[in-house]
């Protein structure tokens, strides 16, 4: 996991303070929450010790560049054994500055590490700064061990006296405070001139592991935060869930539940606005919450926001017993940390972990318990169908090949190829894209998987192509850690540079298979069609033996105003993937060992319209088996009375799609309008279901809902738009 390209900069300020003798000291920090900023105390102190009594903070890179007092709330000078930290207090939260988290790990061994700063020497102009962590050398003074990182500093930059205070940022969160550089020795040449050398070789920075051992230093980086706890409703983790609010609130924090929305209340609003409130996330994943659609939905909102601005930190909950999360699920958490919880005898030692981790104070992992129960053993001729809110595994026993599928293995047998992928969202393409990457692996041949829903909310341009190249830099960064080539140090300054780093990457990897999923997500963005004819330019290089597979949701004519540029009409029309069709449902329930009947399977259908994930969701439903024989299929009669209720209130928001439906109205009411006065979605949504005439800007946004799942076009020669299903229509045609 990693913050957007933009976040450093914006979390960084130049300090300037005034002595109480006149003069003035400067330095570089950096915000640690939204009114808290860390520094160097070498940064506000003068000739001999001589403290400042006052100063300011510039947010260079922020919205304005604003200037801000501060006071110091903190401060620990000992040099000699590395300790040399302060803590400012700002009157206030900047607009448009981010906040950067604070790592309390094991270093991993010899990870790359960026800063950005302020040195006095390139004023006013900031400075980017990258290399290896060599790792922590040891300091004593006066019988105290302390430590220092040691840091390797790529290339050849000038002098960087300023840059102290500076955060030292890996992927694990910000693992050091830059606090003093070390000068090479300049020597003269026989004719009594200096010989040309590098200014310093090596710098050093305050682990941040060590401060966070110092209560002192906690305590006043601490304060009251808005957490929002994030589970699924119904399930044993509600007790945990519970417990945690009343421990925060026991902490001074103000803790979110679900629990806490009044009757009456906009629900959506209301969880929307807690989670851009924030300041703490923490999801519990257990097998069940992690089939819950809504718990997905928040995830996604929350880490689209904290690749943006570096908030909400990001603290799971998880069952150890989960060996590997699920598809989506493991690429937004498989990096962090997490506090274990089973069941309720784990209770105590989770609060603790997530209490303590809000309070930046290092808590080791608990180790899992070891179960005593016997594992519960499915009889072989029943197999369980589980709702999933993600891409299905690979290996899942009931996932449906469909024409697309045999289409698309064909295709990736060629040594060089284009495959487009096109469907609206939750038709497969990721769990088929899956497939194929797996494919790849097996047979020995380089293959990358991006994810376009991993980089959050796609930055917008500002002015001079500053969004372009700031999800240009996101790409390359997420592309070389991929394939483990080094990341670029300094960032990439227009498309240019970003077109010579990949191409390099694509020239020394023959054969790669890179596999682009959601590419269309840069759809509203102005720099949209220059990034697919990029894509294409890529494409159509005889230099390049890569092949693509490109996962869209939106038709290539509507991506592209220009054709011949697009890369998503090459070689042949894409693939399209559609809704299953009855017979479809019959042998996945034939898979699962049971029987339905024709009419069974004709009301489910009716109910999901076939729509791949609703058609999980349903049969997850009525073929689980009753709490009291878990590993044997339902009764009979039990399945009929199941899909005689799903069909009956299958757009109820108590009903079986519950927590599906309302993920997807909270999806579509975040995402932004093409223009000020365009129809909200859920107002053409709702003329669509009432069989209503859209006008022309409607038209365009019922298009979205098709790209979305919701509606599909039917008639000749006059198309009209209708719901996709049951579900929907009845659900929409609810809603106030």
């Amino acid at each position: 996991m990693i913050l957007q390209h933009d976040a450093l900069p914006r979390s960084v300020g130049r300090i300037r303070a005034t002595l109480n003798r006149g003069g003035s000291v400067c330095g570089t920090g950096f915000l640690v929450t939204p009114t808290r900023v860390l520094t160097c105390a070498h940064c506000l102190r003068g000739p001999g010790d001589e403290k400042a009594a006052q100063g300011s903070i510039s947010f260079t890179q922020a919205r304005g560049a604003p200037e801000v007092p501060f006071k110091v709330v903190f401060e620990l000078f000992e040099p000699d054994v590395g300790l040399d930290i302060a803590v400012l207090e700002l009157p206030r939260a900047v607009e448009g500055t981010v906040c950067l988290p604070l790592s309390g790990e094991e270093l991993s061994e010899h990870p790359d590490w960026r800063s950005f700063g302020h040195p006095l020497s390139i004023e006013p102009a900031p400075l980017w700064l990258g290399g290896k962590v060599d790792g922590p050398i040891a300091r004593r003074a006066a019988g105290t061990d302390g430590w220092l990182l040691s840091l390797h500093i790529d290339g050849d930059p000038a002098p960087i006296e300023g840059m102290s205070g500076a955060p030292v940022l890996t992927e694990q969160g910000v693992v050091g405070v830059v606090s003093h550089q070390l000068y090479r020795r300049v020597v003269p040449d026989g004719g009594g001139r200096p010989s040309i050398s590098p200014a310093f070789a090596k710098a050093f920075a305050v682990p941040t592991r060590i401060l966070q051992a110092i209560p002192s230093f906690l305590r006043s980086i601490a304060g009251a935060s808005r957490v929002f706890l994030a589970y699924r409703r119904h399930t044993p983790e509600t007790a945990l869930v519970v417990e945690l609010q009343r421990a925060l609130r026991a902490a001074g924090h103000e803790p979110f539940v679900d629990l806490d929305i009044k009757v009456g209340e906009d629900w959506a609003r209301r969880i929307r606005t807690m989670l851009e409130q924030a300041d703490v996330f923490v999801p519990v994943l257990t097998s069940a919450s992690m089939e819950s659609p809504m718990l997905l939905e928040e995830i996604r909102t929350a880490y689209a926001r904290w690749r943006q601005t570096g908030r909400p930190l990001l603290l799971p909950v998880r069952d150890p017993a989960i060996e590997e999360l699920p598809y989506e699920f493991d690429r937004y958490f498989d990096r962090l940390q997490y506090a274990a919880w089973s069941d309720e005898q784990d209770t105590p030692g989770a609060v603790h972990a997530i209490v303590a981790a809000i309070g930046h104070q290092a808590v080791e992992p608990i180790a899992a318990r070891a179960s005593n129960a016997p594992p519960l053993l499915p009889k072989p001729d029943f197999k369980r169908i589980r709702m999933s809110a993600t891409a299905l595994d690979p290996k899942d026993p009931f996932y449906l090949e469909r024409p697309g599928d045999a289409e698309a293995h064909d295709r990736i047998g060629s040594e060089k190829f284009v495959l487009t992928i096109l469907s609206p969202s939750g038709f497969g393409k990721t769990s088929l894209v899956l497939r194929l990457h797996q494919r790849c692996t097996r047979e020995e041949r380089p293959a990358l998987l991006i994810d376009f829903r991993t980089f959050g909310r796609l930055p917008r341009d500002e002015g001079e192509n500053r969004g372009y190249v700031t999800f240009l830099n996101d790409f390359a960064r997420v592309f070389c850690k991929g394939l483990k080539l080094p990341v670029p140090t300094q960032p990439l300054q227009s498309p240019t540079d970003f077109e010579e780093v990949l191409v390099m990457a694509l020239d020394a990897m023959p054969r790669l298979v890179l596999i682009l999923d959601e590419v269309d997500r840069v759809i509203g963005r102005s720099y949209a069609e220059e990034f697919f004819s990029l894509l294409r330019s890529w494409i159509d290089s005889v230099n390049l033996s890569c092949s693509f597979v490109l996962c869209i949701a939106t038709e290539p004519s509507d991506l592209m105003t220009d054709l011949a540029r697009s890369p998503f009409n090459i070689d042949r029309a894409p693939i399209e993937l559609d809704t299953f069709a009855p017979d479809d449902l019959a042998i996945v329930t034939e898979r699962a060992n049971c029987k339905l009947g024709a009419a069974g399977v004709d009301l489910i259908h009716l109910a999901t319209g076939g729509h791949p994930a609703l058609v999980r969701q349903a049969l997850a439903h009525v073929l689980a088996p009753t709490k009291d024989r878990p590993s044997t299929p339902p009764a009979p009669a039990d399945i009929r009375d199941r899909v005689t209720f799903l069909h009956e209130h299958c757009g109820a928001s108590t009903g079986p799609f519950s927590t599906s439906l309302k993920a997807l109205l909270k999806r579509i009411e975040s995402l932004p309008l093409q223009r000020p006065n365009d129809p909200t979605l859920v107002s053409v949504m709702r003329k669509i279901v009432r069989n209503k005439k859209l006008s022309s800007v409607e038209e365009r946004a019922a298009a979205v809902l098709v790209r979305l799942g919701l509606v599909r076009i039917e008639g000749r020669p006059k198309p009209r738009f209708v719901p996709l299903n049951l579900a929907y229509a009845r659900f929409f045609d609810s809603l106030p």
